[in-house]
C-alpha cells in the first residue's frame, strides 16, 4: 500500500457549503492539507465544485475553501479536494493539520 502523501487529522467540525445548484451542511471527520472527508445528506456528484466553510471552533472565523472538488462519494460520505484557498487560510489549514487545535484566543499566527 502506498503511504499518504500528506498527514490526515481526525477532527469533528461543522461545514457549510454551496454548489451551483444548492446549499448544504455537514460534518468534517478527516482533514488534510489537500482535502477532507465530509459527512452530509446533501446530494453531491463526483467532479462537482463546492464553496466550503469549516467551523472548527465556534468562536473563530470559519476556514474558507472557495474552490473544492468532489473526488469520491460513498454515501453519506464525500471526499473533497481543496483546489483554491487564500494564502492566509492555507497557513491556518496547515497549522490545524500539523498541531490539531487553535488556541482559545483565536486563530494561530504564522511565524
Amino acid at each position: 500500500m502506498t503511504p499518504r502523501y500528506s498527514p490526515r487529522r481526525s477532527i469533528q467540525a461543522i461545514a457549510s457549503f454551496s454548489t451551483s445548484d444548492d446549499i448544504g451542511h455537514g460534518r468534517i471527520h478527516d482533514l488534510s492539507v489537500p482535502g477532507c472527508r465530509l459527512e452530509t445528506t446533501a446530494s453531491l456528484c463526483v467532479g462537482q465544485t463546492v464553496n466550503l466553510q469549516l467551523y472548527v471552533m465556534p468562536q473563530l472565523t470559519p476556514l474558507r475553501v472557495p474552490l473544492a472538488v468532489v473526488r469520491w462519494i460513498k454515501s453519506p460520505w464525500a471526499g473533497l479536494e481543496f483546489i483554491g484557498m487564500s494564502p492566509a487560510d492555507q497557513v491556518q489549514l496547515r497549522l490545524l493539520v500539523d498541531y490539531g487545535d487553535w488556541p482559545s484566543q483565536g486563530r494561530p499566527q504564522a511565524s
